[in-house]
């Protein structure tokens, strides 16, 4: 089964010929993908053993980890809401290039907000042409504050102030 990263800000997929964790921690191939070198340097901060870790780091630092299984392929990202559509276009761009069948099963899931989904290639380029969301909370609003800090009650009272 092949695995790939792919880094849906520059637009580029790469296919991984060994593990996600190995082909990553090598920094000529972290490089490649466009990872910056602060990714880079923690990542390597990690012991060969540190799997999951290392994935999760790389994921957190904006890659995408696709990896095709025998009944479905998995993707796996960490984005905020408001990033999620983009991402997933860049993913359809990804496995049109990979050409994957439209009938593959699809297992997404969004690290950061725990939000996944199963649906279809085909049933997910639907959905981003109508704008649906694909993943249950991928429309929720997630504020930059927690909701009791005042910062937000500050700055109506002084929008009331100043209009």
């Amino acid at each position: 089964m092949a695995g790939y990263w792919l880094n849906p800000n520059i637009g580029k997929c790469v296919r991984v010929e060994t593990t996600h964790d190995a082909w990553v921690r090598d920094r000529t191939n972290a490089e490649s993908i466009g990872l910056p070198q602060v990714a880079c340097d923690a990542i390597m901060k990690f012991p060969v053993t540190a799997v999951d870790e290392i994935r999760i780091l790389a994921i957190n630092w904006g890659l995408v980890r696709i990896r095709e299984h025998p009944r479905y392929t998995s993707v796996q990202f960490s984005a905020r809401p408001f990033q999620v559509k983009a991402i997933l276009r860049a993913v359809v761009m990804a496995f049109a290039e990979l050409k994957l069948h439209p009938d593959t099963t699809l297992v997404i899931d969004n690290l950061l907000l725990s939000d996944s989904a199963t649906v279809g290639l085909a049933e997910l380029e639907d959905k981003l042409a109508k704008g649906e969301p694909v993943l249950p909370k991928q429309d929720d609003m997630i504020p930059d504050v927690p909701m009791d800090h005042p910062l937000p009650d500050e700055i109506r009272r002084r929008f009331r102030e100043n209009s």
